[in-house]
């Protein structure tokens, strides 16, 4: 199978390791497999996708090509609408449908350990970003109700909050000013990294205090290539919980090969989640 990433020239290309590696691991599971970055403009994304529907039988979105592709597909499930974004393009039956797997691996992680979570807390999310609203869907759908968004660019970030105001009824969500972070009280029961540190070092900078995180309070890191080990260890000095991003990366790979990958040629019974993390994180640690 050929499969690709799709990111606009400007983005951070961190996926992209992450994506060889997983070919690499199929590859040595005996599955015939060929994986290609892709980079395009703005301005040239729908011919582009267009281009890529025709030579690729599965494509994966990084950065912001998520919600951007979406005003060029015609088959957009609800879930989808609600999300206004994506990670994967899987063809069905001759039919190419968007689909988000990370909300699905993040749902799943913390479904697991349901129990030893306080969601009468509040979550709060660095960066305005495609992962970040995989995050909203996936903690609201596990019953959180208040969402704290933080991102550099302060226009952005109100904006994005109005946007999920409009699509997840019943839920608070406050935009905060990076400014401001060091200024929240302990009242987040899960925290949630986006940015990159290449994107805005100073944003996950006012990370550092970790003064909005309750005691026993999950930390969770998105952006992994490299991984802050810093704030890793802050987090745990703080009293906080981590849970293993590369493991959350790894689940939503693996749920993603059970969609992409024709019935006969899945190789997910070969396909070891853990060792697959474990891989990942060697990659992200040694930066």
């Amino acid at each position: 199978m050929r499969w690709c990433e799709l990111a606009f020239d400007d983005a951070n290309r961190a996926t992209t390791k992450r994506y060889e590696l997983l070919n690499e691991e199929l590859r040595a599971l005996g599955v015939e497999t060929e994986f290609e970055a892709v980079q395009c403009s703005k301005a040239d994304l729908e011919p582009t996708l267009e281009k890529l529907r025709a030579d690729f039988q599965a494509i994966r979105f990084s950065g912001e090509t998520g919600p951007a592709v979406l005003p060029f597909l015609t088959r957009i499930p609800a879930s989808i609408s609600t999300l206004r974004s994506a990670d994967s393009l899987v063809c069905e039956d001759g039919n190419w449908w968007p689909r988000c797997f990370l909300v699905e691996g993040v749902n799943q992680t913390f479904a697991d350990d349901k129990s030893s979570i306080d969601l009468s807390g509040s979550v709060f999310i660095l960066g305005a970003t495609s992962k970040a609203r995989a995050v909203v869907a996936a903690l609201s759908r596990i019953g959180f109700g208040r969402m704290i968004i933080s991102d550099p660019d302060e226009k952005k970030c109100q904006a994005f909050v109005e946007e999920l105001r409009k699509s997840y009824f019943g839920i608070q969500f406050q935009a905060t000013p990076r400014t401001l972070v060091t200024q929240l009280p302990g009242v987040c029961s899960v925290a949630v990294n986006t940015l990159v540190d290449g994107d805005d070092a100073s944003g996950v900078a006012e990370l550092a205090y970790f003064n909005f995180l309750k005691v026993g309070g999950v930390w969770l890191d998105l952006a992994l290539f490299p991984l802050n080990q810093a704030l890793q260890a802050e987090a745990v000095s703080v009293g906080g919980t981590l849970v293993d991003g590369y493991r959350v990366l790894a689940e939503t790979d693996a749920l993603w090969i059970a969609a992409a990958f024709p019935s006969k040629a899945r190789p997910l019974e070969k396909f070891d989640v853990a060792s697959y993390a474990s891989r990942l994180r060697k990659a992200g640690t040694q930066g």
